[in-house]
């Protein structure tokens, strides 16, 4: 799973943490506190998914972000 932030001033997404052995995590592999998240089941059509590698580099091909 991907953690993203939408700036809807922008209209951009930005990934900010992936979820990983039960924790989320940011890029340096340090858990972070996140708020008002919102969780989209099944929003994703056609078995697209975000992928990262084995160095936690993530980048969000295909997502759900915005209203």
């Amino acid at each position: 799973m991907i953690v993203t932030k939408y700036y809807k001033k922008d209209d951009r997404c930005i990934a900010v943490g992936k979820y990983s052995r039960g924790i989320i995590i940011d890029q340096n592999n340090e858990p972070i506190s996140i708020s008002n998240v919102k969780i989209y089941e099944d929003s994703i059509k056609g078995g697209e998914r975000s992928i990262s590698n084995a160095e936690g580099e993530f980048e969000v091909l295909h997502g759900v972000c915005g209203e």
